[in-house]
């Protein structure tokens, strides 16, 4: 009898010390394209993620070197998740330029201290209410050794690069009223101890752009991001 209840006890216990605001922490959650650009002549092949961000796995389709290339995100809310009254359900990141040398045929990772910052994305997600982000990233300006630039439009793109990818995520805002509140309390980022190694996101494959999925548990003040 004496055993039995000390097990009982040890169980009771066991069970008390098992935190429940880790436990119950809300997520967010973020979902991370290239959709495929059939026009240009440097594409995003794949993802990197660490504690320093997102890099952007790059190659050149050319016959000349790269020295330059300028990315924008554009942020947008899956369908089935319906924006707040007077809350944004598209934005984009603005230009992010990266200085590199990228030969012909090649390939090559943007500069891990250029990375992606994640806070930008939390923040973003804040700023929109959302409790699930698509970011679509794509290639908007290219420059050449030769002295040559590439550059789909004349000024940013308004729209996503590819729209219908927002059917991927389709209803992913679980559990949105506690993110959101949870969201309006975040002041920053920090990551698991996993995410010190970097992280590969799935690479450009048949049929499917190169994406990275990964999460943010909402441990008020801060949002912990962990691995894919």
């Amino acid at each position: 009898m004496y055993r039995l209840r000390w097990f009982t006890l040890s169980l009771v216990l066991l069970v008390i010390g098992v935190s429940p605001t880790a436990a119950a922490a809300p997520t967010l959650s973020i979902s991370i394209y290239a959709p495929v650009q059939n026009d240009s002549l440097l594409h995003i092949v794949g993802f990197r993620y660490d504690e320093h961000g997102v890099q952007f796995a790059l190659s050149n389709a050319s016959d000349k070197s790269i020295i330059g290339a300028a990315i924008v995100g554009f942020y947008l809310m899956p369908p089935g998740c319906p924006p707040a009254p007077g809350k944004l359900n598209l934005t984009s990141s603005g230009e992010s330029v990266y200085r590199m040398r990228i030969d012909p045929r090649k390939r090559a990772f943007t500069p891990r201290e250029d990375s992606f910052p994640v806070w930008a994305l939390v923040g973003t997600a804040s700023k929109m209410d959302v409790a699930h982000l698509q970011v679509q990233f794509g290639v908007v300006d290219v420059d050449f050794a030769d002295g040559t630039k590439w550059r789909p439009h004349e000024e940013l793109p308004r729209t996503p690069f590819d729209p219908s990818l927002a059917d991927a995520d389709a209803g992913k805002c679980f559990a949105a009223a506690a993110v959101t509140k949870a969201l309006s309390m975040i002041d920053g980022v920090t990551f698991d101890h996993g995410v010190e190694k970097p992280s590969y996101g799935k690479d450009e494959g048949e049929g499917a752009p190169p994406s990275l999925l990964f999460g943010c548990r909402l441990e008020v003040p801060k949002a912990v991001c962990s691995l894919p």
